[in-house]
């Protein structure tokens, strides 16, 4: 969501207030896409601050998912399912606009930023 706004300024409320859980694997996406030695400090920095998701058992949990929702003919990672299976074992939202991440959460499910 990097430099759309608002949406930007939303998950930085978020961040900055604890409203956030995660789990390792979404740092690892990110820390893929870091442009510079500065954003890579500031994600490990905000992972480093933030509860963490248990991760015990959470990618059989992700590929027993997959298995049941037939993700992978659908296009849906391995990470995506990890991170639905974690927000849904914290009963938590997810906030994503990875359209075929959103088409396995229901309603309740999801996050909805107010612009």
């Amino acid at each position: 969501m990097r430099g759309r706004s608002p949406y930007q300024q939303i998950l930085r409320h978020h961040l900055e207030t604890g409203n956030v859980l995660t789990v390792g694997c979404i740092f690892v996406e990110l820390l893929q896409g870091a442009r510079t030695q500065k954003e890579a400090d500031k994600l490990l920095a905000y992972y480093n601050a933030l509860p963490q998701a248990s991760e015990t058992g959470l990618w059989t949990e992700a590929g027993l998912l997959s298995y049941s929702e037939k993700a992978l003919g659908r296009g849906v990672g391995l990470i995506d399912l990890a991170i639905i299976a974690a927000g849904r074992r914290a009963g938590a939202r997810i906030w994503s606009c990875d359209k075929k991440l959103l088409s396995l959460l229901k309603k309740e499910e999801k996050f909805h930023a107010k612009k």
